[in-house]
């Protein structure tokens, strides 16, 4: 069972540095005012607390315990509001053959995919199956609301910043991209 562990506004530069490595809606999500946000992650009650913002070495939280524990918080997420979204870049890009067979819902935007969870269509093996295939170094995703959000198809611009600008949560890997970061919107470090 993985704890939750609060962190403060050292972890600000990591998150910033991970996401201008991201595609356009990491890029859209540097222009949010971080610094007026929470950061936690979840990690063992036996971790050595020298190691907690060492984000680049693993070793310090099994994979497996992240995505369960991630699952369950994207779980209760969408039990909150009917119009959540989570929005997850992915390492395929638009036109991959493997694209056609994917069993997850996803979307596009010019060559970039990313993988999208929604209320109406997620259930917690989705969930699991996304947080898996989601991209890695870096893992990046976003907890936010839409109105509207089907399951595939293209996302223009002005969509990405919307859901940017209701973005409730940001994801981030950490540790090796075994354990992950969450920034909590609303909540002063």
């Amino acid at each position: 069972m993985l704890k939750e562990v609060s962190l403060n506004s050292n972890t600000i530069p990591y998150i910033r540095a991970c996401l201008a490595q991201g595609d356009t809606v990491s890029q859209y999500l540097l222009d949010l005012p971080l610094e007026q946000g929470a950061v936690t992650t979840f990690l063992p009650p036996t971790v050595n607390l020298e190691t907690i913002t060492k984000f680049e070495v693993g070793g310090v939280v099994a994979k497996q315990q992240t995505y369960v524990t991630l699952a369950n918080l994207i779980g209760s997420y969408f039990k909150q509001n009917e119009n959540r979204v989570g929005l997850f870049e992915a390492i395929e890009q638009q036109g991959d053959k493997y694209l056609s067979s994917l069993t997850v819902p996803f979307m596009t935007h010019k060559n970039e995919v990313y993988y999208i969870l929604t209320n109406q269509s997620y259930d917690g093996a989705q969930i699991m199956t996304i947080l898996q295939r989601a991209r890695s170094y870096p893992f990046i995703g976003i907890l936010t609301s839409a109105l509207h959000m089907a399951g595939r198809g293209q996302l223009e611009s002005d969509e990405l910043k919307e859901l940017v600008a209701q973005t409730d949560y940001i994801l981030v890997g950490a540790y090796d991209d075994e354990g992950v970061l969450i920034w909590r919107k609303g909540v002063k470090l």
